[in-house]
């Protein structure tokens, strides 16, 4: 999506050390993001079994999560929204933080549909900008056919295969409060973990 290597300059500025799981220890090299057990290796030429260090590069999960459509749960974890004015680091960082708000008040994930009186006044700023992002999705569908990321990622790699042009022209990911590792959902242990260093400091 927006976040691909092209966008980003040379891959080689900026790899870091992995460690024993192969996970690259430096902040995410597309949005930013520097926090313990959210980066995973990112494989710039697409070729897994490349690890030399510059083709490696950090990304934290809901970065890498918009480079794999073909991911086996992408469709519980990720949305298409059409946001042309919104890079895919901004749509993350918006999710990670609304997706943050409702796990310190105890709110399960991913956001369901609420009635607005129902929803903690602390919450309501949270929820209605995550709801601004999610109503995208339709124009997604509308523009490009689809809000699934399974079924862009398969039309893109015909697209390729083909030597057609890959023009997403705005897509964007929506986060929507899941990642699954090994088939456990991790994400919520990756926000209670951001959350313990917040109130560290």
């Amino acid at each position: 999506m927006s976040v691909h290597p092209s966008s980003w300059g040379r891959v080689s500025e900026a790899h870091g050390e992995r460690d024993a799981e192969g996970v690259v220890g430096s902040s995410c090299r597309f949005c930013g993001l520097d926090a313990p057990g959210w980066q995973e290796p990112f494989h710039a030429s697409g070729d897994h079994n490349d690890d030399q260090p510059g083709n490696v590069v950090s990304s934290c999960v809901l970065c890498h999560l918009s480079q794999h459509l073909d991911r086996p749960r992408i469709e519980e974890e990720a949305r298409l929204i059409h946001a042309p004015g919104l890079s895919q680091a901004v749509i993350n960082a918006i999710a990670r933080e609304v997706h943050l708000a409702f796990v310190r008040r105890g709110k399960p994930l991913p956001i369901g549909e609420l009635p607005w009186l129902e929803i903690e006044r602390e919450l309501r700023a949270s929820y209605a900008a995550f709801k601004v992002l999610e109503s995208l999705a339709g124009t997604a569908r509308h523009r490009f056919g689809t809000m699934s990321p399974r079924e862009l990622g398969a039309a893109l790699l015909l697209s390729r295969r083909a030597g057609g042009a890959q023009d997403t022209g705005g897509l964007r990911l929506l986060p929507l409060g899941r990642y699954f590792r090994g088939g456990r959902d991790i994400y919520p242990d990756l926000l209670r973990g951001m959350i313990e260093i917040d109130s560290a400091r």
